[in-house]
């Protein structure tokens, strides 16, 4: 239940964040696994936007309006007299709900969000989450692995187990899982007030060496693009593709056959954002 000492009153912020900042809050997460992993297989269900993920995508709801459990779909934009309710998992996860609790603002949504490893979230934005609305996501990695790739803007935010990050996830974002293991977090939607802007405001957001780092496809699928620039019969058979999935299925191929090792969400990635990068150029 909310508490009802917090101040939940919203008032436009006075700044804008970046696209990433880690909040000086940090968790201990083996107690948060365990009642995770406790729950067993009972609670998890599929993401319902099944266009941008390719099954491995799940979660469980902790607290949401009206305390809805049987749905990962949880509106928190919309009018509605009905404050955020504990749903019929919270009571096995005590330690998972004071977390939630400790959070001075109104925590509209609290789910488990889990990535299967090989898994994948295809690019996209949420037009929701506007934070001078008063909208905002946070994400606490309770577990994770150095190979979960997760772009935000075209820039790669590596998040620690524990830490507790704001993501600007209006803009577009995807995430892949190229580990051997899942990767679980906590995902909560807040409304914006006083107390969470100063913890945005005085955050910290990713190092420059950090957004230096990419992960290994994308490296390939760079160095791919170089050879083709380079190889004239390459560049002719891409060209003569009839459409842009036969385009894509065909660098996978052809980069394989070179040794470069990407998928075609890859590809898709880059060619959005080239997309972007064109559209961008006219606007003045």
């Amino acid at each position: 239940m909310l508490n009802p000492m917090k101040n939940t009153t919203f008032a436009p912020p006075i700044f804008q964040p970046g696209f990433a900042v880690r909040l000086p809050l940090s968790f201990d997460v083996v107690p948060l696994l365990a009642e995770v992993h406790a729950l067993g297989a009972e609670p998890w269900r599929v993401h319902f936007n099944t266009g941008y993920h390719d099954g491995g995508w799940s979660g469980f709801v902790l607290q949401s309006k009206g305390g809805e459990a049987d749905s990962l779909y949880v509106p928190t934009t919309e009018a509605s007299s009905n404050l955020p309710q504990p749903s019929a998992f919270a009571g096995e996860c005590p330690v998972l709900m004071q977390v939630i609790a400790s959070f001075q603002c109104t925590v509209k949504a609290a789910r488990v969000l889990r990535l299967a490893a090989g898994a994948t979230i295809r690019e996209h934005h949420d037009a929701d989450l506007i934070w001078s609305d008063g909208e905002a996501r946070l994400h606490i990695p309770l577990a994770t692995n150095p190979d979960v790739a997760f772009y935000v803007d075209d820039q790669r935010v590596r998040m620690l187990a524990g830490e507790c990050w704001y993501l600007n996830l209006s803009k577009s974002h995807r995430v892949q899982n190229r580990g051997i293991t899942e990767r679980v977090h906590l995902v909560l939607d807040c409304g914006v007030n006083d107390w969470l802007a100063e913890l945005v405001q005085h955050g910290t957001p990713p190092t420059m060496e950090s957004l230096r780092m990419i992960d290994k496809a994308t490296a390939h699928f760079q160095a791919f693009r170089e050879t083709v620039f380079g190889e004239h019969s390459l560049a002719e058979e891409l060209r003569s593709c009839g459409g842009l999935d036969e385009l894509m299925a065909l660098a996978v191929t052809r980069g394989a056959e070179l040794g470069f090792h990407f998928s075609v969400e890859d590809v898709r990635a880059q060619v959005n954002r080239a997309r972007r990068d064109w559209i961008e150029q006219w606007i003045v």
